[in-house]
């Protein structure tokens, strides 16, 4: 109902990049998402379209666009059946160029984005965000670091951190609260 593809260029049966996968090298996939339903979403997914139609125009690639509505923050296989496709098929090295408008386009899952980045890494895609012609650089090191800090920050830390201490006052007597 919400959910739409667009492909721009259709990619026969049998046609073959460099992987031997039928999505040529000369293609740029597109992904546009926006979480609502309100017309401004409408007008965002076209937005989106649009940068990515001119950023495959300066990498000199065909665009394929694939709009979609969904949740980012959810696990993506629940909410956002042609994003699962797409992972699919970078999963299976049929994608060899993907954009993104943002970040946060692609999801907001912390674990769904770093699963997505591995793939994309074992399959030799090369990822762009905006209007950055510059491929993002697979760095295992730098995202180790970025997963770390991201599952840390997201960590419920502090609130168990609270619960421990509000526990603590309740085995203890009034005045013994004081001694933490």
């Amino acid at each position: 109902m919400g959910k739409k593809i667009v492909q721009k260029r259709v990619v026969s049966r049998g046609e073959t990049n460099k992987k031997g996968v039928n999505e040529p090298n000369g293609t740029l996939t597109i992904y546009c998402r926006t979480s609502g339903t309100k017309d401004k979403n409408e007008l965002s997914l076209d937005v989106q379209e649009s940068r990515g139609i001119q950023m495959s125009k300066k990498l000199g690639l065909e665009p394929r666009v694939i709009k979609e509505k969904g949740s980012g923050i959810k696990p993506y296989d629940e909410v956002r059946p042609l994003f699962t496709d797409l992972v699919d098929d970078i999963s299976d090295n049929k994608i060899s160029n993907f954009w993104v408008d943002d970040k946060t386009r692609l999801t907001r899952n912390d674990s769904d984005e770093q699963f997505v980045y591995m793939l994309m890494k074992q399959n030799d895609v090369n990822m762009y965000y905006g209007l950055d012609t510059t491929p993002k650089k697979w760095d295992w090191i730098t995202d180790l670091v970025d997963t770390i800090i991201t599952t840390g920050t997201r960590s419920s830390a502090p609130e168990n951190e609270t619960h421990a201490i509000q526990d603590r006052r309740k085995r203890k007597g009034p005045m013994d609260q004081f001694d933490d």
